[in-house]
């Protein structure tokens, strides 16, 4: 009987279990509808077709992104199809509910892994303490809530936590969440909010078809429990009933897949200026959601100071270390300091050293002529 593994994680780590050689959901569904008609085995190594010289391996691998490129139709017979088939082997990544279901019914042999997300430990906390300012200046007072409202993840079995940064643009809460993602050992997961303003958007968090894009299948693929909903002021109050049982109960449902999410750090940013401007926006069923509401100050004379020695000197010494001989520093780093009060935010700066050492190379590309 066909073996059937289920993955739920990662594109990375689910590549790690399958074998070299497999036949692609995208060549099968390919293949099946250019001929349509029923396949038969031919050997022991491959699956033909009387009428084309085609052959597939006994191994079928769908990574979750294939299942956006087939057609619905295809989808909904997509396992009374392989059940003529034969495969000895199947490998799936995120498959939507109602595959495993049909497959479940069908009495296959099913083996199911959920990737184990590296979770919070005090070894972590003390990590952050140590290391965030080094990452993020300017925001002492931001480190001691976020450890503080990070300490219900210890917990064995604890919901998400909810946390709204708020506070400037440009001051570290994006940064902050990418650290945290860093602690945790995977790449961000990160939704720019203000980029869903289409009609597509509520297909996006409700589900549509198998073969759209939605939320829950992204989640599913996430890399780390540290989720960032980047820019969540501009999620329109409409679609506020798509995120309550994710952040009550850590799991996110759409028409087509299930999600657990807990003991996850999901991330809200925001421009808002207080919490008062947070709870008047959002609402009170949205605002009771969020565990913490953590603010960013705006940057110093001295913060900005330290940001520029740091900035300034890492793109000297290592973006543009070709050029290190032309670029003046000092003059630079004066002309900067003179303009300090210009400058924002760590965006700022980084925009005004670039401009300013690009200026620096430029000359002495055109004065070599």
């Amino acid at each position: 009987m066909t073996k059937i593994f289920i993955y739920y994680g990662p594109s990375l780590k689910f590549s790690e279990k399958i074998p070299s050689n497999y036949t692609s959901l995208s060549e099968l569904a390919e293949t099946l509808d250019s001929f349509r008609n029923t396949l038969r085995v031919t050997s022991s190594d491959v699956i033909e077709s009387p009428q084309y010289e085609y052959g597939f391996s006994k191994t079928l691998v769908a990574f979750s992104e294939e299942f956006h490129g087939v057609s619905e139709s295809f989808m909904l017979s997509f396992v009374p199809r392989l059940s003529l088939l034969e495969f000895d082997k199947i490998f799936l990544q995120n498959p939507p509910d109602r595959v495993v279901r049909q497959f479940k019914q069908m009495g296959f042999n099913i083996e199911e892994k959920v990737h184990e997300y590296k979770n919070l430990t005090k070894e972590l906390i003390k990590k952050l303490n140590i290391k965030y300012e080094k990452y993020i200046i300017g925001q002492d007072k931001v480190k001691r809530e976020l450890m503080l409202s990070l300490i219900p993840l210890l917990n064995n079995d604890h919901k998400p936590v909810v946390l709204m940064f708020y506070g400037p643009a440009g001051v570290g809460k994006t940064e902050t969440a990418k650290f945290l993602s860093k602690m945790l050992g995977g790449s961000l997961f990160r939704k720019q909010f203000s980029m869903f303003q289409t009609n597509g958007y509520s297909t996006y968090l409700y589900g549509g078809s198998v073969n759209e894009d939605s939320f829950a299948l992204d989640l599913l693929g996430r890399e780390t429990n540290v989720i960032l909903l980047d820019e969540f002021d501009k999620v329109d109050s409409h679609f506020h009933s798509a995120f309550y049982e994710l952040f009550d109960e850590g799991i996110f449902t759409d028409k087509n897949y299930k999600v657990n999410m807990k003991k996850s750090i999901i991330i809200c940013t925001s421009n808002y200026e207080n919490e008062q401007q947070i709870k008047k926006h959002l609402g009170e069923a949205m605002y009771s959601r969020i565990s913490s509401m953590i603010e960013f100050s705006r940057l110093n004379a001295w913060d900005k100071n330290r940001i520029i020695n740091m900035k300034l000197e890492h793109k000297i010494n290592f973006d543009y270390s070709d050029f290190r001989q032309v670029v003046n520093k000092k003059k630079i780093k004066d002309l900067l300091i003179e303009n300090l009060d210009l400058m924002n935010n760590a965006r700022d700066i980084d925009n005004t050293i670039q401009k300013l050492i690009s200026l620096e190379i430029l000359k002495d590309i055109l004065s070599n002529d």
